[in-house]
């Protein structure tokens, strides 16, 4: 696998706050379990420091690839994410002491009496802390991300001829296809595609995680896919991890079309039609030297009485499209947040998330992800097949 500078950006951006959170915890241990954490000292650290480094270990593959590294890598990121949420649960357990100490006019209790009443109530709530969060990523782990939801989305066209009203799209987005999603994963997800009748099947990229082995993999179970009006793909950021080129030759030997920069007619009616266009990822120009997105070219060769629906895999392509008249566009990438704990740690870096939004006259809807990346997980965002039912007028 060839890493990507932003990829190394975020990783070093990761384990900044994680080594910040981690000396957190071991200083807040320390301060209520002093003796155990003296006695244990050299075993609590090394292995600390060992699930620490987990996460790297995917670089090891370079020289032992018969191991699974991807998977010690991500479990190393689970370990992460239950210190992170554990040491936030420990700031709730102290905020009731913390706001005491501003607020109160009374000087603190400082006798060994109430000291090692406090540490005892401190381990209790750490403890149920750090076992509720592990208890979590443990079900997203092992239950969470094998919940897939179909959800039917009706989704008004204006320029949809009536006799085109009812038309039906099954989007599925983010497969990444590898390690954590493999034949039995595919086989229980896809299953629940082919129960839905759809008129057309639209994957909207990261079809493949990061390793061109599973390439035949995918193509093989999306083969199995069966629509009126065909299956069609864009490639996503992944896809370019992987290696585009091997991964969309996959897609048209399994019989998907491959919707690069280019559009196709469904149906005509009177009155107009539906087209189905696809660009190419968002980052696949500036981050691997391909053509990039290319709407108008897109367009070029659709009748201009057809509504349309792009398929793109970034959702903030949103923008272009609605400057260029797009009625729909179907997206991924985001995967919901794929790990919400109570609330979405990704509605801070992007608006478009999960759902329907509205561009001026564009329409967009983001799907949750088929897969997972990185942390084998999902709470809080379950994996989602999108039935989405054209409505005309």
């Amino acid at each position: 696998m060839r890493f990507r500078a932003g990829f190394l950006v975020l990783l070093a951006l990761i384990y900044v706050i994680s080594t910040l959170v981690h000396w957190a915890m071991w200083r807040w241990l320390k301060r209520v379990a002093p003796r155990w954490t003296e006695k244990y000292r050299r075993p609590v650290l090394g292995l600390a420091a060992l699930l620490f480094v987990l996460p790297m270990s995917q670089a090891l593959s370079l020289w032992l690839p018969m191991v699974s590294w991807q998977k010690l890598a991500s479990f190393g990121l689970l370990w992460h994410l239950t210190v992170w949420m554990g040491t936030a649960g420990i700031g709730l357990v102290q905020l009731p002491w913390r706001l005491g100490r501003i607020f109160s006019r009374k000087p603190s209790e400082t006798s060994p009496v109430s000291l090692e009443r406090r540490q005892a109530l401190e381990r209790i709530g750490g403890a149920i802390a750090f076992s509720a969060s592990g208890a979590v990523l443990g079900w997203g782990t092992f239950r969470g991300r094998y919940e897939w939801a179909v959800e039917e989305v009706p989704i008004r066209l204006a320029r949809l001829p009536k006799a085109l009203d009812g038309f039906t799209i099954v989007q599925i987005s983010d497969l990444h296809v590898g390690t954590f999603i493999g034949e039995r994963e595919l086989a229980m997800g896809l299953e629940l595609v082919r129960g839905v009748r759809a008129d057309l099947i639209a994957i909207t990229g990261d079809i493949v995680d990061s390793d061109p082995l599973y390439v035949a993999l995918a193509a093989r179970h999306l083969a199995t896919l069966r629509a009126r009006e065909g299956v069609v793909c864009v490639p996503g950021n992944h896809d370019y991890y992987t290696g585009a080129r091997a991964v969309l030759e996959g897609m048209r030997q399994a019989g998907v079309d491959v919707l690069l920069n280019r559009g196709k007619v469904l149906a005509r009616a009177e009155g107009g039609g539906l087209a189905v266009l696809g660009v190419d990822d968002l980052w696949a120009r500036e981050r691997h030297g391909a053509h990039g997105p290319d709407l108008a070219l897109a367009k070029s060769t659709l009748p201009p009485d057809c509504a349309t629906v792009l398929l793109a895999h970034q959702p903030r392509f949103a923008r272009v499209a609605a400057e260029a008249g797009v009625d729909l566009q179907l997206s991924g990438h985001t995967h919901g947040g794929q790990i919400n704990p109570g609330f979405r740690v990704i509605d801070l870096f992007t608006h478009y998330v999960a759902g329907r939004y509205q561009l001026g006259p564009t329409q967009l809807y983001v799907n949750r992800g088929f897969g997972t990346v990185g942390p084998p997980a999902r709470v809080g965002a379950p994996p989602e097949i999108t039935k989405i039912v054209l409505v005309a007028g």
